[in-house]
C-alpha cells in the first residue's frame, strides 16, 4: 500500500494542475489490486470487509483525492452488480472489474436527489416487449466518457429499476467545467428511447426505491472517509510548515 500511495502522491499534482482523467494512477489501482477489494471472492476479487474498504478510501484520498473519488463511483456500480440477483451479468462482469478490465460508473443520483425538485422523472422507463426503453439523462456521471458500462436507475409505472447500459447506447455531455469535477471527467448522460432487455436488469423495478445505499448512495460512509483522508492530508500539510 505505502508503495502506492507513494505513486499516487507524485501524480495527484499533475491530475489537480491540469485537470486531466488521472489514468495512469488508475492503472495503478488495477496494478494493486484495488479493484479486488470490491469483488467477492468467488469472482476473482479479495472481498474486504466495509473496514478495510473504509481504510483503504481514506488513504487513497490523502494521495489523490480526484482518483479516490472516481473509485468510490466504479466501487458503487460494482457493488450493484454485486447485489443483483443477475447471476449471469455477475458473473461475466465482476472478474473483469476485479482485473481493471472493464470501467463501469453509477448513474443514479437522480433517484435519490438530482433533479428531484421538477416533479418529473430524469430518466423514465416504458415497458415494452422483453424489456424496458429509456428515455432522460443522468446529469452527474463520473467518468462518463470513460466508462464501457453504466449502472443506470430509471423510474417506471412498476418502480424504480436498475439496468447495465452499454456506453454505445447512450450520448455524453461534454465534462462540467467546475472545480474538483475535471479531472473525474463528470458528465451528464442522454439516453434517447434506448431498449434495456430485462437480461440486463440489475434490480428492480421496486415500489419503495433504492436510490440510497448503505456504501454506494446518499451519504454513504465512502463519501466521509474520503474527507477524512482528505482532512488528514491537510493536518499533515500544516504540520509540515509550521
Amino acid at each position: 500500500m505505502n508503495t502506492l500511495i507513494e505513486r499516487l502522491s507524485a501524480q495527484a499534482t499533475i491530475t489537480d494542475q491540469t485537470g486531466q482523467w488521472p489514468q495512469a494512477a488508475l492503472h495503478d489501482l488495477a496494478a494493486f489490486d484495488v479493484y479486488r477489494w470490491f469483488v467477492p471472492e468467488a469472482y476473482d476479487g479479495h472481498g474486504w470487509s466495509d473496514g478495510q474498504i473504509i481504510d483503504g478510501y481514506a488513504k487513497l484520498a490523502g494521495a489523490c483525492l480526484t482518483t479516490a473519488f472516481i473509485l468510490t463511483q466504479r466501487s458503487a456500480a460494482t457493488r450493484r452488480i454485486v447485489l443483483s440477483d443477475n447471476q449471469t451479468l455477475k458473473s461475466r462482469l465482476l472478474p473483469q472489474l476485479a482485473a481493471g478490465d472493464t470501467f463501469a460508473t453509477v448513474a443514479i443520483s437522480h433517484l435519490s436527489t438530482s433533479r428531484r425538485h421538477t416533479g418529473s422523472p430524469a430518466l423514465e422507463a416504458i415497458g415494452t416487449a422483453g424489456g424496458y426503453t429509456l428515455t432522460g439523462a443522468s446529469y452527474w456521471v463520473t467518468g462518463a466518457a470513460q466508462a464501457d458500462y453504466f449502472v443506470v436507475g430509471a423510474e417506471s409505472v412498476d418502480g424504480q429499476l436498475i439496468a447495465l447500459i452499454p456506453r454505445a447506447a447512450v450520448r455524453v455531455a461534454a465534462p462540467q467545467p467546475l472545480v474538483a469535477l475535471n479531472g473525474s471527467c463528470t458528465a451528464a448522460i442522454h439516453l434517447d428511447d434506448v431498449f434495456v432487455p430485462s437480461s440486463t436488469l440489475l434490480t428492480g423495478p421496486c415500489k419503495t426505491g433504492f436510490g440510497t445505499s448503505r456504501t454506494g448512495g446518499t451519504g454513504g460512509i465512502q463519501t466521509s472517509a474520503l474527507a477524512l483522508g482528505l482532512a488528514e492530508r491537510a493536518a499533515a500539510f500544516v504540520t509540515t510548515e509550521a
